[in-house]
């Protein structure tokens, strides 16, 4: 885990920082060596915007717990998973048969059929609301809610925007260990 890190400024800032604390920087490219090797063995080859997405986030650390002052905590702290799939140990054929799979067949047609095109699932963002993150050729994230609800969004900070806007009580943020880059 990291120091817990002060969320100050406006919504976008606190995201810019989360992001920063998991590892995210301006003009970040991470190896991905492993990530087509997941995909491809699917039989997925990665669209250029689920590419330049992947070059970005891949790798960053996953788990965000975004905590309030004690005195507003209800039970357990907010946390927040922020996966970008594949990650770390999950990069295998077997996880791919299991999981992935079964989330690219149950999803992939209701959500390609929205975009207009073909897309590959990316990311799961969320914890007790988690939202999987679909792209395709383009830089938009197309996102599918637990409720089924389907979304648009034309960045990451734009996708948390609404979760920070809406819990302005967020003071600070750890993180856990980085994943590889």
């Amino acid at each position: 885990m990291t120091d817990k890190v002060i969320l100050t400024g406006t919504p976008q800032e606190k995201i810019t920082t989360c992001l920063k604390t998991a590892g995210w920087y301006k003009g970040r490219k991470a190896d991905l060596t492993e990530a087509r090797a997941f995909y491809a063995s699917g039989g997925i080859t990665l669209p250029a915007g689920a590419e330049r997405f992947l070059e970005e986030y891949h790798g960053l650390s996953s788990g965000w717990y975004l905590n309030v002052p004690l005195e507003q905590q209800k039970g357990r702290a907010p946390d927040v998973e922020f996966n970008i799939i594949p990650d770390g140990s999950w990069a295998t054929k077997s996880y791919f048969e299991e999981c992935y799979a079964a989330e690219y067949a149950e999803n992939l047609q209701k959500i390609s059929d929205f975009a207009g095109e073909q897309l590959v699932w990316v990311a799961s963002i969320g914890y007790y609301y988690s939202e999987s993150v679909y792209m395709g050729s383009t830089d938009k994230l197309f996102v599918l809610r637990d409720d089924g609800k389907i979304r648009t969004y034309y960045s990451v900070t734009d996708m948390l925007l609404w979760d920070f806007e809406h819990h302005p009580q967020w003071e600070y943020v750890t993180v856990r260990s980085h994943t590889k880059e």
